[in-house]
């Protein structure tokens, strides 16, 4: 059998270089026979050697470099409330309430950005999360992994890096989860400067019955005042910390493995139900009374599952409204979104509130984490 080519989990057929298919077929031969009998899981093994030889990244986490932003760049948590923050990374807290954003002068010498938490009014246990559908975590059933970051604080603090795990198909974030792991070392450390980054790493055994994981990033206690930043978050097979890399091999790539979990559709540093312009970024046609096809309902990158889709008023920013551009911006509203799809929308629906050839204008929001 001869390995020319891998089809990753994106279903993207990657090239091999000879060099890699020669190690890729060395490593895959029985050695007993010298045949090529040895696979228990041709795919599996095809994708973790080429994340080997950096045809693609070693990275299970999303947006560990905290490139993407698509909710906002400053977002405040409240106690006890799970918030998105970043993209793919959910956040919740124990008291008062934490300022999380994007933050590009505190960074480690490899990043442009790194996630910074401030917390105020009290001191407070702070988990910032990523959870791993079962469709990328199932490839690490049985591993040995490491877990890895980059981190400062502007006073001593405490951090914990762990994984938790669930027997459960596309766990959920908030769900319960069968366990988190100890370390078989590391995991924890203590950062307390800001003109350096410290690693902090931990290697773990994955339970070969996982189905879904979840990665934690988190502190016992982040003090009024309190700043934490952190930055290259990694996920990797083995028992060593790498350098870090994104999940994808470039920063297009990456903002494309967000929108498989959300997408939206407002202007660069606009954010749902924000003012966008006024000629919106998504379009329908109304086709009777109730109906309108939308002329560019289709999402950029098909996601994970049927998302939840909200659209906007691109200037007034109510939900489920749009605009009427035929009669020069009049607000609609009472839509409904029937049949969308992992793919986008095929059109909207609101009785009574326009015509046959009506130009209708909307942002849009599509959710499909876990």
């Amino acid at each position: 059998m001869a390995y020319d080519k891998i089809v990753a989990a994106d279903d993207v057929t990657y090239e091999l270089p000879p060099l890699v298919r020669s190690t890729i077929e060395a490593n895959l031969r029985n050695p007993a026979t010298g045949e090529g009998d040895a696979v228990q899981d041709v795919a599996d093994s095809r994708i973790t050697v080429a994340r080997q030889n950096g045809i693609l990244s070693p990275n299970y986490i999303i947006n560990g470099g905290f490139d993407i932003w698509q909710r906002g760049n400053s977002i405040t948590v409240p106690a006890s409330t799970w918030t998105w923050t970043s993209d793919r990374w959910k956040v919740v807290q124990t008291g008062g309430s934490t300022t999380c954003s994007r933050e590009s002068s505190i960074v480690p010498s490899f990043a442009q950005y790194s996630y910074k938490m401030t917390q105020a009014t009290s001191a407070a246990q702070v988990f910032a999360i990523q959870t791993i559908e079962t469709s990328n975590a199932i490839q690490l059933s049985g591993k040995t992994v490491t877990l890895s970051g980059y981190f400062a604080s502007s006073s001593t603090t405490t951090v914990t890096i762990d994984i938790g795990y669930s027997t459960n198909v596309d766990n959920g974030t908030e769900a319960s989860w069968t366990g988190y792991l100890t370390a078989i070392s590391g995991g924890s450390g203590t950062v307390s400067s800001t003109s350096s980054f410290t690693i902090i790493s931990g290697e773990y055994l994955i339970p070969s019955n996982a189905k879904s994981l979840q990665i934690r990033v988190w502190t016992p206690s982040l003090g009024v005042g309190t700043s934490l930043y952190f930055s290259g978050i990694q996920l990797e097979q083995g028992s060593v910390a790498t350098p870090f890399r994104r999940n994808a091999n470039s920063l297009q790539g990456e903002l494309a493995a967000c929108q498989r979990y959300y997408y939206s559709s407002y202007s660069a540093g606009i954010y749902a139900g924000g003012t966008d312009t006024v000629s919106a970024h998504h379009q329908a046609i109304g086709v009777d009374a109730a109906s309108a096809i939308a002329s560019n309902g289709t999402l950029p990158v098909p996601m994970r599952a049927t998302p939840s889709i909200t659209v906007y008023h691109p200037l007034a920013g109510a939900s489920m409204t749009a605009r009427n551009h035929s009669t020069g911006g009049t607000t609609i509203t009472g839509i409904s979104i029937p049949g969308a799809n992992n793919r986008g929308l095929g059109y909207i629906s609101a009785s009574g509130q326009w015509s046959l050839g009506t130009f209708i204008g909307f942002e849009m929001i599509a959710n499909a984490e876990l």
